[in-house]
């Protein structure tokens, strides 16, 4: 016979069980975020042997795109919100000179609109995890205070030096 479990034990499982869930993918996707921007990506980005440099800017350009869902996927599997920032995009460019740039712009416009996108979908988020009708005021208060520390990360990831410069140059 079966045990009787009472709901909150139920939802104590489910939610150690996608803790566990979201920690594997997190752990199995965090070296390859490691390799891409430690090795690949800098290889890549500093190679001269690519020929056409629009067909190096289009790769560069999908591998950002690559690397923004990567950073995001780990880190939301951590519960974090992290916004991916290229690389080595801005040089020591003054903001008229990026300004002129039309790639350079184009990339950050590109960045920019991800990060909106990533900042809407964590302030619409508004479901404090499994459970349903039977979640307590507990799992309330914790899905409020990760949320607090999520946006009190973006809000510190935004005023950072890098990306004040990013803005300034757009």
């Amino acid at each position: 016979p079966a045990a009787a479990t009472s709901p909150a034990a139920a939802g104590d499982a489910a939610g150690a069980a996608a803790s566990t869930v979201n920690s594997g993918v997190a752990g199995s996707m965090d070296p390859l975020l490691r390799l891409m921007s430690s090795v690949y990506l800098p290889q890549v980005s500093n190679s001269s042997s690519w020929g056409p440099d629009a067909v190096r800017r289009e790769f560069l350009a999908y591998t950002h795109r690559f690397m923004a869902s990567l950073t995001e996927a780990v880190n939301e599997a951590k519960g974090q919100t992290v916004l991916y920032m290229p690389a080595g995009e801005l040089g020591d460019r003054t903001p008229a000179e990026a300004a002129r740039g039309k790639h350079l712009t184009q990339r950050l416009e590109t960045t920019l609109m991800y990060w909106t996108r990533q900042v809407t979908n964590v302030l619409n988020k508004q479901d404090c995890g499994d459970g349903g009708q039977q979640a307590g005021p507990l799992l309330e208060i914790e899905f409020w205070r990760s949320r607090s520390l999520d946006l009190s990360s973006i809000r510190a990831q935004l005023e950072d030096k890098q990306v004040s410069k990013s803005a300034a140059r757009m």
